[in-house]
């Protein structure tokens, strides 16, 4: 009997450490999130505009009497960067932006860090902090308890669940604007699934999660998939518009990219079979390029289909591709800011071999950014106020299969154009809670 009893009492203290261990281990990685803006420098802070020489910095507001939009475009560039953006502008690459900035106001975006995408775009969306419109992280933390009881059940194992629009505990612009009876377009917007009910058309982000490839393909009479697609459009009838819309920018996606790349024709080839799917162990860089391309042509054939329709008086589009086109090819666009970097020398002899291949893919994407930015600017009216923003710049990393990085990186872009908005002003201070009380 007692020795029993010491059998059940160790059975009963590796319990305990078992679970001991994953509240010391939730504990150690516990990360101190604060959502107050970072002031960081950027090439804007001190850039001089090549068609002004008397560019002034201010941060005063137009005049009271001047005409202000009554329609506005909200364009989101996901990770875009006033360092890699100011050389191409001077080079005459993003035309269409150049004329937005040459008639506006622009200048950096502060933001917190670590600048964690979906928490940003829902405090632009809302003008709260993190802390009160719920959404901190890509990832939901479950109470501990739940953890816990996860863990022992999965041996050790926490799968991870993703925030959605269900946990956003405030009211968004959408929102708001609906209920006065303003029409609303949004598509692609960060952290938008499932879809409300707004007075106009909301298209999901869900399309940039990983099960992409497999969601999509489906049919708005495909069975159990059709009730998961219910919540990717609203509203409803406008989902079979969106899945060809979809399928047709799917289609022609692998003749898309030549643009990004310089390959012969069997290297485009070898090209195109690897991003078919993810390579793990190797390569990952066709996938997540064709994926980008992919995923923001899509967002941008169903925006520019669908406007002239709709006709909103706040339009949403969000774009994910710079993003990644930085996280996986910042290093082939500026080799020499990553010289002091400790790779082993077999590592960089891998990277340059595609040095050559990969060297224009993130210009590139900013230049097919500019060619939809002038698209978009075509549909608007005199009435209709412009304003381009991102949630973050980037910044150098040691990981060699994701050289990008924006945990600590500058904050973002800000550009504001049309009626009320001065011309060739370059804005200081303005901070990722000035959007929302802006727009309203």
């Amino acid at each position: 009997m007692p020795k029993l009893l010491k059998i059940a009492g160790a059975g009963t203290l590796a319990v305990a450490l078992f679970l001991g261990s994953f509240l010391v281990y939730d504990e150690w990685t516990e990360e101190e999130l604060t959502f107050e803006p970072i002031p960081t420098t950027t090439a804007i802070d001190t850039w001089q505009a090549p068609w002004t020489t008397t560019a002034e910095l201010t941060s005063e507001p137009t005049s009271e009497c001047a005409p202000l939009a009554k329609k506005w475009m909200m364009i989101g560039w996901d990770g875009a960067d006033w360092d890699i953006i100011l050389p191409l502008l001077e080079a005459g690459r993003l035309p269409n932006l150049a004329g937005l900035m040459k008639t506006g106001t622009y200048g950096g975006l502060l933001s917190f860090q670590p600048s964690i995408s979906p928490a940003i775009w829902t405090t632009v969306a809302t003008g709260k902090s993190p802390a009160e419109h719920g959404i901190e992280r890509f990832y939901n933390k479950r109470p501990r308890l739940e953890r816990w009881w996860y863990r022992l059940q999965h041996f050790g194992r926490l799968e991870r669940k993703l925030y959605s629009n269900a946990d956003r505990r405030v009211r968004a612009l959408w929102n708001i604007l609906s209920d006065e009876q303003r029409k609303i377009m949004m598509v692609g917007y960060h952290n938008t699934f499932p879809v409300e009910e707004v007075n106009g058309l909301m298209v999901s982000n869900y399309l940039v999660q990983d099960s992409i490839g497999d969601l999509m393909q489906m049919r708005s009479d495909g069975g159990s998939d059709s009730d998961f697609a219910l919540s990717l459009v609203y509203p409803q009838d406008q989902l079979q518009r969106v899945l060809d819309i979809q399928s047709e920018v799917t289609a022609a996606s692998p003749q898309s990219l030549r643009p990004f790349l310089h390959l012969d024709d069997r290297g485009y080839q070898r090209f195109l079979r690897q991003s078919r799917e993810i390579d793990r162990e190797g390569d990952q860089r066709p996938y997540f390029l064709q994926r980008a391309y992919t995923y923001d042509t899509v967002v941008a054939e169903i925006a520019e289909q669908l406007h002239p329709e709709i006709d909103p008086d706040m339009f949403f589009v969000h774009f994910q591709g710079l993003d990644w086109a930085a996280h996986y090819f910042l290093y082939y666009h500026q080799p020499d800011q990553y010289r002091d970097t400790p790779w082993a020398p077999e590592i960089r002899t891998e990277l340059d071999k595609n040095l050559d291949a990969y060297r224009d893919v993130v210009s590139t994407f900013y230049e097919y950014m500019d060619g939809w930015l002038g698209r978009f600017l075509a549909l608007r009216d005199p009435d209709t106020g412009i304003i381009l923003l991102s949630d973050h710049g980037f910044e150098n990393d040691d990981d060699p299969q994701v050289p990008g990085f924006h945990d600590e990186a500058p904050g973002g872009i800000l550009v504001l154009n049309g009626p009320g908005i001065r011309h060739d002003h370059r804005i200081e201070g303005a901070t990722v809670y000035d959007i929302f009380p802006t727009l309203l």
